[in-house]
């Protein structure tokens, strides 16, 4: 049984692999590297294939999905409360193994965060930025599990609401996602009326890896994935933890270690920001 079970694992890496691979010669990043985002994202293997058989059928877009054209208003101005980023950067090595680099985070983050505050200033709404209890470690936790939380709706938005074949029966004809009544307290302890939520993940090739990319091209015709650059944002009614906006970034270019490439991520990921 556990011969046949490595043959099965075996077998399924390898379509999968077979199947990315066609993707990226036929699409190119359009396609392969929302495979490889999703895949990367711990999701099973079956869901990737599934994923990729798709892709072949069908070019991937990232589009703005949002409910409301024009935001719901406590006063005069949206009173947005900016949670913290979820950001990470890794380097892939010579076999694609991603390995976290905090300087890059650290750097990036600070781009990302003075991009997206140049950004929002020129918007009619009022920024909160969140900053958390003063020693309250048990609140804080529960903050900084909100934006995992966000990550994780995050994934299954952009696989169930951006991919036709995974369209769940009850949200084929409406946008109706919800991070529950847990954001309230957020509500009341800021006096706030949206929340917005913002991760990237992003990811570079050594020197060998890209040597390896160049290789595989050469003689085998085949694109090996380098860096994968993905991300979402998110506005999120604070009154009723439902999604008000969400808008998704999936590619194989971009680079947000710098200033100038970070506030162009930005520019993407607020894409169709409501009024």
């Amino acid at each position: 049984m556990r011969r046949l079970s490595y043959l099965h694992t075996f077998y399924c890496d390898n379509m999968f692999f077979e199947y990315t691979l066609r993707v990226f010669k036929c699409y190119g990043e359009g396609g392969g590297v929302l495979i490889m985002a999703i895949f990367r994202a711990k999701t099973s293997r079956i869901l990737a294939f599934a994923t990729a058989l798709v892709c072949l059928l069908s070019a991937c877009q990232t589009t703005a999905v949002y409910t409301n054209e024009s935001l719901k208003r406590s006063e005069d101005r949206v009173r947005l409360l900016v949670m913290p980023m979820d950001v990470e950067l890794s380097e892939v090595s010579f076999g694609g193994v991603p390995s976290i680099r905090a300087d890059w985070t650290e750097a990036a983050s600070g781009h990302l965060r003075e991009s997206l505050a140049e950004f929002l200033a020129s918007r009619k709404v009022e920024i909160i930025a969140y900053t958390p209890p003063d020693e309250d470690p048990i609140i804080t936790s529960h903050d900084q599990q909100l934006v995992k939380l966000f990550s994780v709706v995050g994934n299954s938005i952009s696989v169930h609401q951006y991919i036709p074949a995974f369209a769940l029966p009850s949200k084929k004809e409406q946008f109706d996602w919800s991070l529950g009544n847990e954001l309230t307290v957020l509500a009341k302890r800021y006096n706030a009326d949206y929340a917005l939520f913002l991760t990237v993940k992003d990811s570079y090739a050594t020197a060998e890896r890209a040597a390896a990319i160049a290789v595989a091209a050469i003689l085998f015709g085949v694109s090996l994935q380098g860096g994968v650059q993905q991300g979402a944002s998110a506005l999120v009614d604070l009154k009723t933890g439902e999604f008000a906006w969400f808008n998704q970034l999936a590619r194989g270019t971009g680079d947000v270690r710098t200033a100038k490439p970070a506030k162009e991520t930005i520019t993407f990921l607020m894409q169709e920001f409501p009024k």
